[in-house]
């Protein structure tokens, strides 16, 4: 019987090795292209590939975290594009039939990254969380605006979809801190 449990990984460096194997990413990685994600995750990304994934994720302009759903994969998540207290989102979710509950994850996961504190431990690292949805990704924008994010506004030609070889609509979505 499942017990709604959300468990985060974050995917990190530590004692000498990541939380998670490489060949674990780009599994996590190839199951996502495999089911189409290439379409509206990676349209825009830095990484077409399962190495380059994993090359990012390492690197300094992304934290990675591997959400767990009643002790199973569910979704992968990373924030790039830094700010002061600020930061953008990405996801996919691993397997659609793991990802039972798609409104608990993105609340839980909102709530952790919001509970993240700075090395003084009280001052809060985020503020506000942003993302760019393609402007026809109707079950991404339902499922954001169903966890409280609100949509900004859509931006003219706002993705590069490397699918299409153009510029498309993005719809600018965010959820703040308080």
């Amino acid at each position: 019987m499942p017990n709604d449990r959300l468990d985060i990984l974050p995917y990190v460096y530590d004692n000498g090795s990541w939380s998670a194997t490489d060949s674990f990413i780009k599994n996590l990685f190839i199951g996502a292209y495999k089911a189409g994600y290439h379409e509206t995750v990676f349209c825009e990304a830095p990484f077409q590939d399962p190495s380059a994934f994993v090359n990012y994720l390492q690197g300094p302009r992304a934290a990675g975290y591997i959400l767990f759903w009643d002790g199973e994969v569910c979704c992968m998540i990373w924030l790039d594009t830094f700010g002061k207290r600020s930061a953008e989102l990405h996801y996919f979710p691993v397997d659609p039939q793991k990802f039972r509950d798609p409104v608990k994850v993105a609340k839980g996961f909102t709530e952790f990254a919001f509970n993240l504190k700075a090395g003084d431990g009280e001052t809060p690292i985020f503020d506000v969380l942003t993302g760019k949805t393609l402007e026809d990704n109707i079950k991404a924008r339902v499922l954001l605006r169903a966890a409280g994010w609100k949509e900004a506004g859509l931006i003219p030609q706002g993705i590069f979809s490397q699918i299409k070889g153009e510029s498309v609509p993005a719809v600018i979505s965010y959820i703040t801190r308080r």
